[in-house]
């Protein structure tokens, strides 16, 4: 594509109707540099087909607000090929972002690659690649990743990455993300590591389906494995099926893998994840007290989240925060009392406090009221309750009540340029002039009222492409009565030459005299500015009198150059 400053939009007819192949070894079929920042370009409806020769089926370095949709990748080189690859490795700040990307397909078939060499991404976002928009992507079968982030902060929805056939075609991962990445609606359909391999911080897998199929489990998968040190990361309502491969020292159901260990990082929540299909792993227990664990403290400072499964009691701890004590809070159970209370003091120490009243039944200390309270009028509601029992009251106001339009209907005799009356008028006249009621065609006179109007009628047309010569005296139309007419031209250059001019002519006659008319001169060496002449003519031509054309080309030497031309006639009067 070129690298102007403007866009050039590759729009097809659908997937595999239209294809991009190329025929020889290449970096990309479709390529942009980084020369230029180009806003809103669009590439769709669309197959690029890498003919096992090109690195990339679409390598993007800069734009602003692309929309890249509907769009089928294919057969790009094996071992290194990606199918697509946007933004720069090396950068200070976002060269390709704010991109509406989806509806996506990279499809390498097991046809068209051996298991061991097998393109290595799907969709890679490099460095300076952010805050882009990304959903309903389909990938399959690639080496590593179906979509690999190295940039942060985008956002993906419905992605589904898989391998078929199940073990030999899996990827390492779904997706590898770098950081403050959301992802939603992932579904990783068999991988041979991680469903998401979380590089960095800030990242939130949601509502996802983590799966190995029947005869695909793979010992030492997990949904997410992140790597050491990553923080402020949400993991929440995923679903995992056939985890009977998930299982580390026999306990299924731990979610996310940190580095060496299996626990969630600093400030990280896990929360709400399932694991279908294995009756023998139970679900996920969760305690969510307060707040969230906070990695390294022996015992949670000001609450936690807590994500494991166990088959004995646990010891849920409670710290002190002015003193560091602690106790366990399973020690309020000890005393089975409903007449005493537990609490815990700045020592950490579980104490019980006596209650002289039963805590169920009436209350002993309780005394009827000396008189019914008074009750609310009707419309009027209560704000709380006096000393004496009475109800204290208010008026409902029009503004308390919630789903009031904010301005009434009009209603009775409709006025201006409206007759009949309210709910339903109907028009009379348009700024004080009565509407046409049989006319075929109406106009605006200078007053804004609508008058009828006869309609140009079109009579002729000729449209000529690839034309490399002048164009004789020919004729157009040839009226049986006299009348006015509109002769309209668009002459345009096709093919530029090196050097050349074309222009047109017209003639008419009124049955008192030949007339003619003239455009200017096309340049034939212009095809984008300049490589467009038009024209416009009302004449009078009387009964029997042809109205022709012509066109002289100016040429020596000029190199071949082509033009087209259209010339429509109409009758105005």
């Amino acid at each position: 594509m070129p690298d102007i400053g403007k866009c050039v939009n590759l729009v097809g007819a659908g997937i595999d109707l239209t294809v991009l192949t190329i025929g020889s070894s290449s970096a990309a079929v479709i390529s942009k540099g980084n020369g230029s920042l180009p806003l809103g370009c669009r590439i769709s409806d669309l197959t690029i087909d890498g003919n096992l020769q090109a690195t990339y089926g679409m390598q993007l370095k800069k734009g602003k607000g692309w929309q890249i949709q509907r769009v089928k990748v294919k057969r790009v080189l094996a071992v290194t090929g990606e199918g697509m690859v946007l933004g720069e490795s090396s950068g200070s700040s976002a060269e390709f972002y704010d991109a509406r990307i989806r509806d996506l397909s990279f499809a390498f078939e097991s046809s068209d690659y051996a298991s061991n060499a097998r393109p290595l991404n799907g969709l890679h976002l490099l460095t300076t690649a952010s805050d882009n928009q990304v959903s309903d992507i389909t990938a399959w079968n690639m080496t590593n990743a179906g979509i690999v982030d190295d940039a942060g902060d985008n956002q993906y929805n419905k992605i589904h990455v898989y391998g078929f056939p199940v073990l030999t075609y899996y990827p390492n991962y779904a997706m590898e993300v770098l950081g403050n990445a959301h992802i939603t609606q992932l579904t990783a359909d068999g991988v041979n590591t991680g469903g998401v391999h979380v590089r960095g911080n800030g990242n939130s897998v949601t509502n996802g389906t983590f799966q190995w199929p029947a005869g695909g489990q793979v010992s030492g998968a997990f949904p997410v494995v992140a790597d050491a040190g990553t923080d402020y990361n949400v993991y929440r309502d995923n679903v995992v099926r056939s985890g009977s491969g998930l299982s580390v020292n026999s306990v299924a159901a731990i979610f996310a893998r940190i580095g060496a260990s299996y626990y969630p990082g600093n400030n990280t929540e896990v929360a709400g994840n399932l694991n279908y299909n294995d009756s023998t792993d139970g679900a996920f227990v969760a305690f969510y007290p307060l707040g969230f664990h906070v990695w390294g403290e022996v015992t949670p400072n000001s609450g936690y989240t807590f994500v494991t499964p166990f088959s004995s009691k646990p010891t849920i701890a409670a710290r002190v925060r002015t003193s560091g004590q602690t106790a366990d809070l399973f020690d309020c159970l000890a005393t089975d009392d409903v007449t005493k209370l537990c609490a815990i003091d700045v020592n950490g120490n579980a104490t019980f406090a006596s209650i002289t009243g039963p805590l169920s039944g009436n209350a002993s200390t309780a005394t009827a009221l000396a008189a019914t309270p008074s009750q609310c009028s009707s419309g009027q509601y209560s704000t709380g309750i006096a000393a004496s029992g009475n109800a204290n009251c208010s008026q409902v106001a029009y503004t308390q009540v919630s789903g009031t339009p904010s301005s009434l209907p009009p209603s009775g005799t409709a006025g201006g340029d409206l007759g009949g009356t309210y709910p339903n008028p109907t028009v009379a006249q348009v700024n004080g002039a009565s509407v046409p009621t049989s006319a075929n065609f109406v106009g605006t006179n200078s007053s804004g009222q609508l008058i009828s109007q006869a309609a140009a009628v079109r009579v002729a047309a000729t449209s000529l492409t690839a034309q490399t010569a002048s164009i004789g005296n020919t004729t157009l139309y040839t009226p049986s009565g006299a009348g006015t007419y509109r002769v309209a031209l668009a002459l345009w250059t096709m093919v530029a030459g090196s050097s050349g001019t074309v222009a047109f002519s017209l003639s008419g006659n009124t049955g008192s005299g030949a007339e003619s008319f003239g455009s200017s001169s096309l340049d034939l060496t212009k095809v984008n500015s300049g490589g467009q002449v038009s024209g416009q003519w009302n004449i009078h031509v009387g009964a029997s009198q042809a109205i022709s054309y012509n066109t002289t080309l100016t040429c020596s030497s000029c190199g071949s150059p082509q033009y087209g031309i259209d010339v429509v006639v109409e009758r105005l009067q």
